[in-house]
């Protein structure tokens, strides 16, 4: 069986009809589009409206912290800026407690060492203590001039005068 399409619609009509069929189409597809952009921009709307209550309500809470924060704030600044005042102060200095040791140990047998005072304003260290014999302080202080961070080294010469148990106290001079 064979299908016939007959059309007896005169060519003009078939033309208007074609076209109608068109603009029908044009239309459907811009009232789809606008109805699909209208749910986007409700969406969008929402979307906006919730981000800015969000917003507010970070501003409230850092308003409120700041409020309530700003002496330890303020606190931790100063602490801050001590540290690093102390950092810079402290950045000429050298630990002491070594050199003590380093001057402690060559100490001879003979000697007993009494106390160490420093003198910072100085830059001198004063080492009061006791003798056996005037051997045994003359060999002490070549100890202690062969240590390279000293300077100068004073023994008070009315100090060798004594022969035996001699209290003395050097002065060490630092570089």
């Amino acid at each position: 069986m064979m299908i016939l399409n007959l059309n007896l619609l005169p060519l003009n009509k078939k033309k208007e009809l074609k076209i109608l069929t068109r603009i029908n189409l044009v239309k459907n597809f811009f009232v789809h589009s606008f109805q699909i952009l209208f749910v986007f921009l409700c969406f969008l709307l929402i979307f906006y409206y919730n981000l800015n209550q969000q917003l507010t309500n970070l501003n409230k809470s850092r308003t409120l912290i700041n409020s309530n924060f700003a002496e330890y704030n303020k606190e931790i600044n100063e602490l801050n800026k001590n540290i690093g005042t102390i950092n810079v102060a402290g950045e000429r200095f050298q630990e002491l407690t070594p050199k003590f040791l380093e001057m402690l140990q060559i100490v001879p047998e003979n000697i007993k060492i009494t106390s160490l005072s420093l003198s910072l304003d100085k830059k001198a260290i004063f080492i009061p203590g006791v003798a056996k014999n005037r051997d045994a302080l003359l060999s002490y202080g070549e100890a202690l001039k062969k240590i390279p961070w000293i300077k100068n080294i004073d023994i008070p010469k009315t100090q060798l005068l004594q022969k035996e148990n001699i209290s003395f106290n050097i002065g060490v001079e630092l570089k």
